[in-house]
């Protein structure tokens, strides 16, 4: 449906674009397609302004740096320090492919401008509502599939053991935020022994025989 919106307001900016009210109908194009990747993404990614995706990105960069500096001077990293430059090495490549759209986008509309004109916006326009009506068309088959997914894994008995342990360690790490230093310190020896306990079988299972 958001899709399909943008589209047709793409048209009206289009139609309106002498009109002072066209661009800011055109930032609010650009704010529905943030808010759209925003709740089907479940991450915050700015998808349609530079400047916060320039921000996003150097962080991310400069903390992937900073933990490979790290290592170089010989810090061994941990589990955490692994599982967060892999979410900073996701992180840069997805920024970068879309600063890549960004540029590439450059390019075509000023294309799109010479060649079209006003008409330009048909574009943009076209391929939103394309998407739109793809997406109605196979909404429903790819909810049935992910419900198929969710209950077949459900069914497993580990994966449910698993989780119900995951969740009664998260209780118990929230009701332990409110308790004393001596009382956490044993708590924390428990939880960094589980740590190795589980990174140390897991190197096991990955080794290959």
């Amino acid at each position: 449906g958001v899709l399909l919106l943008n589209g047709a307001l793409l048209v009206v900016v289009m139609l309106a674009q002498e009109e002072s009210w066209a661009k800011f109908l055109a930032a609010v194009v650009c704010g529905l397609q943030n808010g759209m990747c925003k709740m089907h993404c479940g991450a915050i990614v700015r998808t349609a302004q530079m400047t916060g995706l320039a921000s996003d990105f150097g962080t991310a960069l400069g903390r992937l740096l900073f933990l490979l500096q790290q290592r170089l001077l010989g810090h061994e990293p941990d589990a955490i320090d692994l599982a967060e430059a892999h979410t900073m090495k996701q992180k840069v490549v997805i920024y970068f492919t879309i600063a890549s759209g960004f540029i590439f986008g450059v390019f075509l509309g000023g294309y799109l401008i010479e060649w079209l004109g006003e008409f330009a916006f048909l574009v943009p326009a076209c391929i939103s509502a394309l998407l739109g009506v793809a997406y109605l068309i196979f909404q429903r088959p790819l909810r049935e599939h992910g419900r198929g997914l969710q209950r077949r894994g459900n069914a497993d008995p580990l994966l449910r053991d698993t989780q119900a342990v995951v969740n009664r360690a998260k209780s118990i790490l929230q009701s332990a935020v409110m308790q004393s230093d001596a009382q956490k310190k044993p708590m924390l020896e428990v939880l960094h022994l589980v740590e190795t306990q589980i990174l140390a079988r897991y190197s096991l299972a990955e080794t290959p025989a």
